[in-house]
């Protein structure tokens, strides 16, 4: 939701009464009607259109200039203290069309008007709108910028603040340039990782700057409150907070400053009151404020705040007293503006604001701006309706300190040409205005201008119904404090003696009219010439008998309220206050005798080198007359840092306050050259020659030599000092490191198998290569026993060697695989090789040392031996025929002799299922197996079993046939 885009149909009328007390102010409500000093402005195009205004200016004339954005045009209408306008003009850059973007227009230091439209073009004018200059300041990347704030130092110099986005930061920039715009003298800048918002104010000499970062969770975010010198940029004072604020505007009173803007988190409108130095003296923010909706303020010289704050329910001005407490607030509800701008100007306070809702009543424009004078009381014109009070409430807003973690940084970034801007035929604008007319012409204070009491009543007489009067006390040595009486009238206590100036002022229809009396206040104070002084050797001592007594008579006749002081002696005054009574007093005067200075007439040091002094003792401040730029006091000690022979001024003062000038002529010996070479990187083993060069005094290496020039080879950082003639001392270092050493590795393997060769590789990361056969190849394949080595050079021109020697060649692998056999056409072979190897690798392609054959052919095995040396041998299977089915003895024998000693059947084939068993005559099992070559030997559990027959079963299949069974009976002999 954007405040500045709503319109609603509604009349905009504020009339707001107030009340307050010892502020100047006075306490009435006004009467309904337009009989007020004060009106009601509404300015636009005839029809409806982008017309909103960017600034307010007001001249001492009285005249006001409202600095607006025009339907994309820049146009500064020029209005009469009465809200009537005078001129509208409107701008716009060469070649470039309608110039939209942020503008602004200040009063310029000889009376003209300076302007920035379209962010980025400068137009001087003068006070009927011709074009006096034009400018264009640019980002030397080509990169565009918004303006966000322009203010002007006291010297004519201008402040600009421009943000743009560079390498996916925010940065906000501080331009300063010169009055007419043309050069630019300094830039500085803060960036951060999101967004960043600054405005400026210049004071005097002084930039004051208020900067919020908000950086994501990349950084920590922050607000700092900045202070810079106008002239070079450097800080002064600054302070930071861990909150993001967005800052708006920045205003001055007497002891400081005024920052007001929104918080984000929490939400609120705030505003920092600080001391000239930034220190932090309050803060506060209004629980009732609407997010994203308008409030500015505008301080006045004694620190009382004058705010004004607009939201979709209401409009409201208030008051808050120097030491921040509200004093009153009023307010028009239903109604919505965007303010702008507060001016205090001592007529009234002008107040404007933009982007205002259709005025149903009277049919008048769209977009209007609208411009309102207010009395100091906050008396706005009614017209047609009487404001209600309102309600504001304010509480402390607590800000976190931290330590500054954003750099304000010198930069180049930005440039100013000349260029051409043109006047352009802006629509005509209508006006209207609501005001009062005059009904006072005179004013005069009356009562007692002699005081004995501390206080005392004054009345202003009009000529008429004049209210209200503006009071006020000036001029004197104290606090007034005044208490308002009816009928124009106040009561007035005095905090001392002495003379005061009372004024009043009442205005009418922007006119001031005014008088003012001086009042004399005189309570018995004792007269008091201070204690006994001395007076320093060449000085003068003025003593001030004070300024609230009618007359004075000093010893020597003279009737001044001060006597000059030139000799050592007594000195009386005798005064007669004005309520008359004679008071006395003296004062003894010593003399004392010329100071000494306390540093020397001439002192030396060398170029690169600090002479320092400790401060003196017996004086309390030392400072130079002078502020230099190469030198300063710094913790207590005198520091001289130039570069060429200088003269420089100080005085010192001891604790009476006499002082001595001193001038010390500090001369400047030229720094003895030495440079030892650069940082610089060496091969391992490698070492360089380091030279101090001649001429000098005295030499010291950091390795411990006293001589000129030193060999240095270690990884390490080396440094040489020397002193010359004159006693200068300069020191040189230079950092030494190595590459990492180059590193090659042959093949270290000591044989060769016989009729093979090999390739030696020295790997391909070096720059050159040479072996001892005079090669320069990366590899070198070699085929005898011998001595090889390389040579290898890299990149950096390191160098490393390696050597390899081969004894001896051994035989290949061979005759590893039994000799040619049979094989039955349904039986398996397992193949078996002779020795051991480290690999294998079989016809079929599998690895294991053996392999199962169940078919006649060629089988090949290639083996690896413990050498790396390959062989290959072959076996050839022939395929017999063999018999097939079952044949079982009849009887058998167990007695060991290697003969028929088992019962078992012999199946001849592939036998895929097999069960064999053995009965004794009884029916009892005495043998079972399923394995085919196993029978049964006679015994049961180890017993022989006695001759007999036994019957026996048998179960078998052979492959592809069915299930065979056989039964039968065997004779067991013995």
């Amino acid at each position: 939701m954007t405040p500045r885009s709503f319109r609603l149909l509604y009349l905009i009328l504020i009339s707001l009464s107030a009340l307050s007390k010892g502020y100047g102010q006075t306490a009435q409500t006004p009467a309904p009607g337009c009989n007020a000093p004060y009106y009601k402005g509404s300015y636009s195009p005839p029809l409806d259109g982008n017309f909103s205004l960017l600034s307010t200016a007001v001249a001492p004339d009285a005249t006001i200039y409202l600095g607006c954005l025009n339907e994309s045009l820049y146009s500064i209408l020029k209005i009469d203290s009465l809200g009537n306008m005078i001129r509208s003009r409107s701008y716009t850059p060469s070649g470039l069309g309608a110039s939209a973007g942020a503008g602004k227009t200040i009063l310029d230091q000889d009376g003209n008007l300076f302007s920035v439209m379209s962010n980025s073009f400068i137009c001087r004018t003068d006070t009927t709108g011709n074009v006096l200059s034009g400018k264009k300041i640019s980002a030397n990347d080509g990169s565009a910028f918004t303006l966000e704030d322009l203010s002007m130092l006291a010297n004519g110099d201008k402040v600009f603040v421009l943000s743009n986005t560079v390498g996916g930061l925010q940065c906000a920039y501080l331009v300063v340039t010169s009055p007419d715009g043309a050069t630019i003298k300094w830039t500085k800048y803060f960036c951060s990782y999101n967004y960043i918002h600054a405005r400026v104010l210049a004071d005097g000499d002084k930039i004051i700057l208020g900067v919020g970062i908000s950086q994501f969770t990349l950084a920590p975010e922050g607000t700092a409150l900045v202070e810079l010198d106008g002239a070079t940029g450097t800080i002064l004072h600054q302070q930071w907070f861990s909150q993001f604020l967005i800052i708006n505007q920045i205003s001055r009173y007497n002891n400081g400053y005024i920052f007001n803007g929104m918080a984000t988190t929490p939400a609120a409108a705030f505003y920092i009151r600080t001391d000239a130095s930034l220190n932090i003296l309050a803060v506060n923010d209004f629980p009732n404020y609407t997010v994203g909706y308008p409030m500015i303020f505008q301080a006045q010289p004694d620190g009382s705040l004058y705010g004004f704050y607009s939201s979709t329910g209401s409009m409201t001005l208030f008051l808050i007293s120097p030491d921040d407490k509200i004093q009153w607030a009023s307010g028009v509800f239903g109604f919505y503006q965007y303010p702008v701008a507060m001016i205090l100007d001592p007529s009234g306070i002008f107040i404007g604001t933009e982007w205002s809702a259709t005025d149903v009543i009277t049919g008048g424009p769209l977009s209007a701006v609208q411009l309102y004078k207010s009395s100091y009381s906050g008396y706005f014109p009614p017209c047609s309706y009487i404001p209600g009070p309102a309600t504001m409430d304010m509480t402390p807003y607590p800000l976190t300190p931290i330590n500054p973690f954003r750099d304000l940084r010198d930069t180049t970034s930005f440039n100013i040409s000349d260029y051409t801007i043109l006047e352009s035929n802006g629509p005509t604008l209508v006006g209207s205005t609501c005001t009062g007319t005059p009904v006072c012409t005179t004013l005069r204070i009356t009562g007692n201008p002699t005081i004995c009491t501390g206080s005392g009543t004054f009345t202003g007489v009009t000529n008429g119904d004049c209210s209200p009067l503006s009071w006020s006390v000036t001029e004197g040595p104290g606090t007034a404090a005044i208490d308002l009486l009816p009928n124009n009238a106040v009561s007035i206590h005095f905090s001392q003696d002495g003379a005061y100036k009372l004024k009043a002022l009442v205005n009418n229809n922007c006119s001031i009219f005014g008088d003012s009396i001086i009042v004399h206040v005189s309570m018995g104070t004792p007269l008091s010439l201070g204690k006994d002084t001395i007076l320093c050797a060449g000085d003068t001592l003025r003593l001030h008998a004070g300024n609230g007594f009618s007359s004075y008579a000093w010893q020597d006749g003279s009737t001044d309220s001060t006597f000059l002081v030139q000799f050592q002696g007594q000195y009386t005054v005798t005064a007669q206050d004005y309520c008359g009574n004679s008071l006395n007093s003296s004062i003894e005067v010593s003399y004392r005798l010329p100071l000494a200075s306390p540093f020397p007439a001439n002192a030396a040091k060398c170029l690169a080198d600090t002479l320092s002094f400790p401060l003196p003792t017996g004086f309390d401040s030392t400072y130079f007359l002078l502020p230099p730029v190469d030198a300063r006091i710094y913790n207590d000690t005198l520091q001289f840092f130039n570069r060429t022979t200088s003269t420089f001024s100080l005085q010192e003062r001891d604790s009476h306050g006499c002082k001595v000038n001193s001038d010390i002529a500090v001369q400047v010996y030229p720094q003895p050259d030495l440079h030892i070479g650069n940082d610089t990187t060496i091969c391992p083993g490698d070492s360089i020659h380091l030279d101090a060069g001649s001429g000098f005094d005295k030499i010291q290496w950091s390795t411990g030599s006293r001589d000129q020039t030193i060999w240095a080879g270690r990884q390490a950082t080396y440094w040489v000092q020397t002193t010359a003639a004159n006693g200068c001392i300069t020191r040189d270092s230079i950092t030494l490191t190595t590459y990492p050493a180059p590193v090659v590795d042959l093949d270290h393997d000591t044989v060769l198998c016989a009729g093979a060769t090999r390739q030696l590789s020295a790997g391909s990361q070096f720059a050159s290569y040479r072996w001892n056969d005079g090669s320069a190849a990366s590899t070198r394949t070699v085929d005898a026993t011998g001595q090889y080595w390389v040579h290898v050079t890299d990149d950096h021109g390191c160098s490393t060697a390696d050597t390899v020697t081969i004894k001896s060649i051994v035989p290949l692998p061979a005759g590893f695989l039994p000799g040619d056999t049979s094989i039955c056409q349904y039986s398996s072979i397992t193949l078996l090789p002779h020795g051991k190897f480290n690999s294998y690798w079989w016809s079929d392609g599998s690895t294991s040392s053996s392999l199962a054959v169940h078919a006649p052919g060629m089988y090949y095995l290639q083996v690896m031996d413990k050498y790396g040396c390959i062989g290959k041998d072959s076996v050839f299977l022939t395929g017999k025929q063999c018999l097939v089915g079952f044949f079982m003895p009849n009887a058998f024998s167990p007695n060991n002799d290697g003969k028929n000693d088992l019962l078992r059947p012999l199946v001849y084939g592939n036998v895929v299922k097999y069960k064999f068993a053995v009965y004794d005559r009884w029916g009892q099992l005495v043998f079972e197996s399923a394995e085919l070559l196993k029978g049964w030997d006679g015994t049961i559990r180890g017993v022989p079993q006695p001759t007999g027959a036994y019957a026996w079963y048998c179960m078998y299949q052979l492959q592809g046939e069915e299930i065979q069974i056989q039964r039968g009976a065997a004779l067991l002999i013995r």
